[in-house]
């Protein structure tokens, strides 16, 4: 995993006179949302890429393959190519051999078109399909839906070197290896219904966390329907089975719980009351609290669609949270205990 290295490009095989190298890059993964130029230090040359992949400065070869990788850079302009592979030298030096040979990579070009200067299509590559990352201020894992997920050739993977991922989960998940370097693993789905009754009125938000394509409920009286709002009037008083299913990216989930209408006791969820968080609204640091004997938990951090942007483990009874970097906007802070959602909070971040 290479994240913002540097000014000169992140990974190079290099040969210099009569030297000879063959650099392998497996399931790796690069990023970098910052703004480079590049130079050739003899003459001043820009040249406008990403990554030097492979250099030979006077007589020599260099050969890099690059399979089953994400190399990501957002922020490359028209013209621009992501990799670089180049034969030069200083004036009157004798030229040398520099390859690099690329398959079911993922590619940001500036260009739209072929990302590579001076590089081999071996095959599989695709060039401007977005990764798809969790978080990209550093959390590199894929979300659910991604084109990386179960999209490379498994030949290309040394097993010999390691089974596991960067993460040291299982390289090869379901029964096709991902592209970059983190697989991704089984994922539940946690289905958190905001509820509110008014009398014999019920108004139901269905959240999840993972965005969703589909809902569908029943609610006790007979009545059935779908889509992710239920505003629902009861014609009496009493106590009701509410069944949600959920469909989304990563699978789906069903929950069920009661209601109680005619008063204000609600069935779901479990509530751990506990926990608290301050400030809110904030513009970076947050704060929560909550008593010892309540942790461990995790706290996961959603936008209104349900797409998770943060997630923490907490095991102290005070843990900061660091949301300078999330952009302003109103989002839900959810604990998860055992598997159960036990509080939410609405988060205004300015």
């Amino acid at each position: 995993m290479f994240f913002n290295n540097g000014l000169y490009g992140q990974i190079r095989a290099q040969a210099y006179p009569g030297g000879r190298t063959n650099t392998f890059m497996n399931n790796v993964t690069v990023y970098d949302d910052e703004q480079h130029v590049f130079q050739k230090a003899w003459d001043r040359q820009v040249t406008n890429i990403g990554m030097h992949a492979s250099q030979v400065v006077g007589p020599g070869s260099a050969n890099m393959f690059i399979n089953n990788s994400i190399i990501w850079y957002p922020l490359l302009l028209a013209g621009d190519r992501s990799v670089k592979s180049l034969t030069e030298g200083p004036a009157g030096s004798s030229g040398g051999m520099a390859s690099l040979t690329v398959k079911h990579t993922i590619f940001r070009s500036g260009s739209g078109n072929w990302p590579l200067q001076s590089g081999i299509d071996g095959g599989g590559n695709l060039i401007n399909d977005n990764p798809d990352f969790i978080d990209t201020s550093g959390n590199f894992k894929l979300n659910c839906g991604s084109p990386a997920i179960n999209s490379g050739l498994n030949n290309l993977y040394p097993v010999s070197i390691s089974n596991n991922d960067i993460d040291g989960e299982s390289r090869i998940y379901s029964t096709i290896i991902d592209r970059g370097a983190y697989e991704q693993q089984a994922t539940e789905v946690i289905i958190d219904p905001e509820i509110i009754i008014s009398g014999n009125n019920m108004v139901i938000h269905i959240n999840a966390n993972y965005p969703i394509q589909n809902a569908s409920w029943n609610l006790g009286d007979g009545t059935t329907g779908s889509g992710v709002y239920i505003d629902h009037n009861y014609l009496s008083n009493g106590t009701f089975n509410i069944c949600i299913n959920v469909l989304t990216a990563c699978g789906s989930k069903d929950t069920c719980f009661q209601v109680n209408i005619g008063s204000n006791a609600i069935g779901y969820p479990d509530e751990v009351n506990s926990i608290k968080i301050y400030p809110n609204p904030t513009q970076d640091i947050t704060w929560i609290t909550a008593l010892s004997s309540d942790l461990p938990f995790t706290g996961q951090l959603f936008e209104t669609s349900g797409k998770v942007v943060r997630a923490w483990n907490i095991t102290s009874d005070k843990t900061s949270i660091d949301l300078e970097k999330v952009p302003a906007g109103i989002y839900f802070l959810r604990f998860i205990k055992e598997g159960r959602i036990v509080k939410t909070f609405k988060l205004l971040k300015q």
